[in-house]
């Protein structure tokens, strides 16, 4: 997942708390893939995938805009095309 900086949690955290019954859980967060492993394989996974990962030089990501499907609760963050 990502996590923004936390100087950018408040105006999050005002909406998640209207309408997300878990959000003291976890901070605010874009799922990336979910859930793409049972839990009971979370550590595996994460051994697996953590050298390939670090080779991945640091990049920018621009998510501007969203949409949502018409009978879920989520909402799906748009990468821009620049």
């Amino acid at each position: 997942c990502i996590i923004p900086p936390q100087d950018l949690w408040q105006p999050i955290q005002a909406i998640r708390q209207q309408y997300d019954k878990s959000f003291e859980k976890w901070p605010p967060h874009v799922n990336l893939m979910w859930p793409f492993v049972p839990k009971d394989q979370f550590y595996h996974a994460t051994q697996q995938l953590s050298i390939p990962v670090a080779q991945v030089p640091a990049f920018t990501l621009v998510l501007d805009s969203f949409t949502y499907f018409e009978d879920s609760k989520y909402l799906f963050l748009v990468p821009s095309n620049t």
